[in-house]
């Protein structure tokens, strides 16, 4: 896939996983066809781009390189930008470094420090005076009442090796109640970078567990391609099995787990109250996918290329022809100004379940689309719901 031109416009870089467990960047040559040896490329995590110098200095030199580890990172190869950052990663320990734009003259700089509990923080570099605080894009986050997320891995029943991101309260003691969290696409993948979602469940006390399930990218072609035709199968069972290695570590109480997903991850959360014996004791979905043929008209790869190309992987459980199988309580929710994923999705299985007789709470949210929320009363809400099912006997007797 190309990502880009070169300095000299006869060359282009592409990413490449032809062949090859994790994708590598190369350089294609157009006038002669030529594809070069890989020019970069990482042993666990796929290599996704190619920084470049927009300064006069620099401008289009190759300065490093970008791979998707537990988070996006630059691996730097420019001596000046190395310096750098390290000189400012040995000024925050601990914290991430993100070196953005540059003057001309290179000695001025904008730089982000953050972390996977803090937004972070903007400040200006100046090769003169030092740092000088811009400001926080977030300042009423409290870092410290927020814990940080760990990349984790755990083993799936066929022994597939499952990555994770793991948030552990910063209060309370185990075995603590937990929120599974599969992430949408289903291929994309999480990042240990500030999220929402898993903060606020953290703080009210649950652990969270994010699952890069088979089907995930960014983690090698295995992973990724084990999730083909897979949907409410071996996809799901790793979801199930993150709950079973929880409860193995002592870190959570089998009895109080819940789902909550967004996408394809609401699709999980219905998926997850069809199958046999779920190990949830009720379940959320957000913009959910309730019968899989629908898929032919959502475009959650952002293209139609995209979607046409994702779709003969898109084979499994349809959670609408399964409702009478629904075991334990679930809230549905979708936004009316939603466009990937058709709202009708929601409400027929919202209706489905009703008629069998089972468990279900559904609430349309107004000027909502398929998110990110578009007004902070809007992702206040969503928040809201979230706590109030999850606390109450909506999500099984006591709550979670």
């Amino acid at each position: 896939q190309p990502i880009g031109f070169a300095r000299d416009p006869d060359v282009f870089f592409m990413t490449d996983n032809g062949g090859r467990e994790y994708t590598v960047i190369r350089e294609y040559t157009i006038s002669t066809g030529e594809l070069s040896e890989p020019i970069f490329g990482h042993a666990r995590f796929n290599a996704s781009g190619v920084v470049q110098g927009t300064t006069r200095r620099k401008y289009g030199q190759i300065l490093g390189f970008t791979y998707e580890g537990p988070r996006s990172t630059v691996y730097w190869i420019d001596p000046d930008r190395v310096a750098l950052h390290e000189a400012l990663q040995n000024a925050f320990p601990g914290m991430h470094v993100s070196l953005g734009s540059f003057s001309d003259d290179e000695r001025r700089a904008i730089v982000t420090v953050s972390a996977s509990n803090d937004p972070g923080t903007f400040y200006l570099f100046d090769a003169d005076s030092g740092l000088i605080e811009l400001g926080r894009p977030r300042p009423l986050i409290e870092p410290e009442r927020l814990p940080e997320t760990q990349f984790t891995e755990y083993q799936a029943r066929d022994g597939l090796t499952v990555p994770a991101l793991l948030t552990v309260p910063v209060h309370g003691e185990a075995p603590f109640p937990a929120v599974v969290m599969p992430h949408g696409g289903p291929w994309a993948r999480d990042y240990t970078t500030f999220d929402t979602w898993r903060q606020f469940l953290a703080d009210r006390g649950y652990v969270v567990l994010q699952p890069q399930y088979r089907g995930t990218l960014g983690f090698g072609q295995t992973l990724w391609r084990k999730g083909d035709r897979e949907w409410g199968g071996t996809m799901q069972d790793d979801k199930d099995d993150g709950v079973a290695w929880m409860v193995e570590q002592g870190l959570v109480d089998p009895d109080r787990v819940a789902m909550y997903g967004f996408s394809y991850g609401g699709y999980a959360a219905m998926a997850a109250i069809v199958r046999d014996d779920p190990p949830y004791q009720c379940a959320i979905a957000g913009a959910g996918l309730a019968e899989l043929r629908t898929f032919q008209r959502v475009t959650f790869e952002g293209s139609r290329f995209g979607r046409q190309f994702q779709n003969p992987t898109v084979a499994g459980l349809s959670p609408l022809e399964h409702v009478e199988r629904a075991s334990i309580p679930i809230l549905i929710f979708h936004g009316n100004r939603d466009q990937i994923v058709p709202i009708d999705q929601s409400e027929k299985f919202h209706a489905a379940l009703i008629a069998a007789g089972k468990d279900s709470t559904y609430v349309e949210i107004t000027d909502y689309g398929h998110g990110p929320s578009l007004t902070p009363d809007k992702q206040a809400q969503v928040l809201q719901l979230l706590e109030d099912f999850l606390g109450s006997d909506k999500c099984g007797p006591g709550g979670l």
